[in-house]
């Protein structure tokens, strides 16, 4: 029967077992992890007993058991209720104005992620990156070449995360980099973006490097490029932000790497989400290695580092110059 539902029996509906209903009614084989439970045939999803929630990491679908029902069954909110209490709970006919009542609730459509255009020539970006950010000539060549950067019609570095990390996989999470600064803002978010992937470059590596932003992260394969270590030695996952770390459970959870280096910034927020970070990834079952990677400073990013390397180097650089020439100078005496 179909009507209106008052709050008192919704806050009963909501009491109904996530688990309990999956297992009984949709055939689902649950499978405990830690605190949480998985399915057997769906494993990005997690299941809190205690909250009696659900969060799939893969799309970010998240809610209580009435919206698990919607998720599952691809319904509305009134024949989610209607499937979860079709004896015990009564529609109420005839609910007052004053009364709150909740109505079915219009399913939401995904925006469709636009892709800009690229640049035929990705010198601006590859200038700004090389010259301006110091990033090694060979890594922006090496995320040119296999999709995951280009420069668009507006000169701005534009970071590709696709489905899985895979090269040639479809575009899910696009993020813009300005190559100038102005009063708008250097970064560039687009609607339709799959936050459950960010930008991610799965090289096949057992080791996952994850950093706040694309810069950063380049900036982590740069040193590590000096020490002999190339840049597909490692898989990297860009974040987007400190808060962001929706798609690092997703693929970590995933394809569990062995190890896990969160080389995020040296600063509070930075600080707050490795702590984040690795508590999400222990409740979520995964089982490798956690390192925590900051910059030696407080208050520094990684391009603040590669940046000060390169222009130490330099300067080591000039006084060499500056030695060689003045002992030249005496031995002509």
């Amino acid at each position: 029967m179909g009507g209106k539902w008052s709050k008192e029996d919704l806050a009963e509906i909501k009491k109904i077992p996530i688990v309990d209903y999956a297992q009984n009614v949709l055939n689902r084989t649950p499978v405990r992890i830690g605190s949480y439970y998985t399915f057997k045939d769906m494993d990005s999803i997690r299941i809190d007993p205690r909250k009696n929630t659900f969060h799939r990491y893969s799309d970010d679908a998240h809610g209580d058991v009435i919206e698990f029902v919607e998720y599952m069954e691809n319904c509305g909110f009134k024949e989610a209720v209607e499937k979860l209490t079709p004896h015990t709970i009564t529609p109420l006919p005839h609910a007052s104005p004053e009364e709150e009542t909740y109505q079915t609730k219009p399913k939401q459509t995904k925006k469709k992620l636009f892709v800009p255009p690229k640049f035929e020539n990705p010198l601006r970006v590859f200038d700004y990156l090389v010259k301006e950010r110091c990033i090694s000539s060979s890594i922006v060549s090496s995320l040119i070449t296999d999709g995951y950067l280009y420069e668009d019609h507006y000169h701005q570095c534009v970071f590709v995360g696709r489905k899985n990390g895979v090269s040639s996989g479809p575009v899910s999470y696009l993020i813009a980099r300005k190559t100038v600064k102005d009063h708008n803002g250097s970064y560039r978010e687009f609607p339709g973006n799959d936050y459950s992937q960010a930008v991610y470059l799965n090289y096949g590596s057992k080791r996952l490097i994850v950093s706040e932003s694309a810069i950063s992260g380049l900036s982590v394969a740069t040193l590590l490029e000096k020490l002999h270590r190339p840049l597909k030695q490692n898989n990297y996952l860009f974040l987007g932000g400190a808060a962001k770390l929706n798609a690092l459970v997703n693929h970590a959870i995933r394809d569990q790497p062995e190890e896990i280096v969160l080389a995020l910034d040296n600063d509070a927020a930075g600080r707050l989400a490795a702590k984040k970070a690795t508590d999400l990834l222990k409740e979520n079952g995964y089982k490798g290695k956690i390192i925590e990677f900051l910059p030696a400073e407080e208050g520094r990013d990684w391009n603040d580092e590669v940046v000060n390397f390169e222009k130490t180097k330099e300067k080591i650089k000039i006084i060499s110059q500056n030695k060689r020439k003045e002992k030249e100078a005496v031995l002509e005496r």
